[in-house]
């Protein structure tokens, strides 16, 4: 069973996220190359749904970005 179907997915605006890591900007390089190389993004960001406030995957929040896949989820 796919992760949308367990979960809501969406693309979800940079400015709506709140981060509470700070962003290694090495990382998310390194991401951003392993997403081009796969063609697909692995591990989306996951945000609370009431807060927009990213529980894991800040690395995933790339500034240059205007989106970021995200999967919701109650905390």
């Amino acid at each position: 069973m796919s992760v949308a179907r367990l979960y809501r997915v969406a693309l979800v605006p940079l400015e709506r996220l709140r981060a509470h890591e700070i962003v290694e900007p090495q990382r998310v390089e390194k991401l951003v190359e392993d997403i081009r190389r796969r063609g697909r993004v692995e591990r989306p960001v996951l945000v609370d749904t009431k807060t927009l406030v990213i529980l894991d995957g800040t690395t995933g929040c790339r500034r240059s970005a205007a989106s970021a896949p995200a999967v919701y989820q109650q905390y």
